[in-house]
């Protein structure tokens, strides 16, 4: 249920990301937030280190809430994020 060691990288925070709910499809799933969102389930990893989540059983559960980038925010943000 958690993440293996990862080299955080801190995301900058916009107004124009959102807020979402975690709902009970996505109970302890941001693999499927992800694919939804980005249409890519490997962005997992984004999701978390966005909102620095460590376990998904206690910290992304119904009712809790992640902020997130815009599909064109975050691609912007992933690709430089290798320089």
């Amino acid at each position: 249920g958690k993440l293996g060691w990862w080299e955080r990288k801190v995301f900058p925070k916009d107004d124009t990301d959102v807020y979402i709910t975690v709902t009970p499809e996505y109970d302890r799933r941001p693999d499927k937030l992800a694919y939804d969102l980005y249409g890519r389930s490997d962005l997992m990893w984004f999701v978390l280190q966005f909102n620095n989540i460590i376990d998904i059983c206690t910290e992304f559960t119904v009712g809790s809430v992640v902020r997130l980038p815009t599909v064109a925010r975050a691609l912007t943000e992933l690709l430089s994020s290798n320089k």
